[in-house]
């Protein structure tokens, strides 16, 4: 029952590791490594090309250890990569459902940071000598790049492509015996979570940093990854395999960040002329740990609310 879906999964998972380091001694002269514009662009050739592979192979190998019988077509749907496709007993095109789970989905994960998107609201409008117009500048700044394009289109559809539809669908599809919902959301994210310990180990051929530095970023690293893995598995089954919503919630997760201190009141404090603004930098430091409180409470309430759809697979 396990081998052929650990199987599939690994070579998966491997085959992107490996599509970012087989590269040629002249990319290893780079000492920013995996933020220079060079190495990007080599790196995005090379995962493209593995995903044009695997968007082939992995399908194959569905059709050859399903548990059903499913066709190599079946495999490819399965996939969800077609928009508003729902692939099950007999295949839907329904793309107001669509756009209607991928919206309630983002929704869900805008409770999760609503602290965060407050803060940064907030921070246009309250600071001295900042504009909304700066805000729209700092996202063209942010996106409008090399960098934007690997961290919020590029990185985020290889890797739910590879992570979490790929390697569900090898459990869903080529599982002998009935798959559970603990298999599907855990296994899975684990190979995603390993996949990314090689950042540790760029940081260590770099010389800059202590063994302590690499652990425990490389620990903190796998440990969000596999859980925001596990998140994206259980937004997949519950949206019957809407793989472009993953890829929506990955793009704005890596936009957001982990929650940080309010950029607001760091700023306020640096500028704030009278008691009573400092009374308010005090207030907010206050209001927005509540609200990242409120955001987790929320997240965690709505989580299956939010997540249903008509296509919602059952296990």
């Amino acid at each position: 029952m396990v081998l052929a879906p650990l199987f599939i999964s690994l070579y998966v998972s491997l085959s992107y590791v490996a599509a970012i380091h087989l590269w040629s001694k002249r990319l290893t002269d780079y000492k920013i490594r995996r933020d220079d514009p060079r190495v990007i662009k080599t790196r995005m050739r090379r995962v493209a090309l593995a995903t044009v592979v695997n968007l082939a192979l992995v399908p194959f190998l569905y059709s050859q250890f399903s548990a059903s019988g499913a066709s190599f077509k079946e495999g490819i749907l399965a996939l969800g990569v077609v928009p508003g496709m729902y692939s099950g007993t007999s295949n839907v095109f329904d793309f107001r459902s669509f756009l209607v789970d991928s919206g309630r989905a983002l929704k869900l994960v805008c409770i999760l940071y609503c602290g965060p998107l407050l803060d940064n609201a907030l921070y246009y409008v309250l600071v001295p000598d900042v504009s909304l117009i700066e805000a729209v500048q700092d996202i063209k700044n942010e996106l409008c790049n090399i960098w934007g394009i690997r961290n919020y289109v590029f990185g985020p559809i290889t890797e739910e492509l590879f992570y979490t539809s790929m390697l569900v669908n090898s459990f869903l599809l080529t599982s002998r015996d009935n798959v559970t919902y603990k298999a599907v959301l855990l296994l899975p994210p684990l190979f995603f979570g390993l996949a990314h310990l090689h950042h540790g180990w760029e940081m260590h051929t770099l010389g800059i940093y202590s063994v302590t530095q690499v652990v425990s970023t490389a620990l903190l690293q796998m440990t969000y990854t596999t859980l925001f893995g596990i998140f994206t598995n259980f937004v997949y089954i519950r949206t019957g395999k809407n793989f472009w919503c993953c890829c929506l919630l990955h793009s704005f997760a890596n936009y957001m960040g982990l929650p940080k201190i309010s950029e607001l009141s760091e700023q306020l404090e640096a500028h704030h002329s009278s008691r009573s603004s400092g009374l308010f930098c005090k207030l907010w430091k206050w209001s927005y740990v509540a609200l990242l409180c409120v955001g987790i409470i929320g997240f965690k309430n709505n989580m299956w609310s939010l997540t249903e759809s008509k296509y919602s697979i059952e296990l």
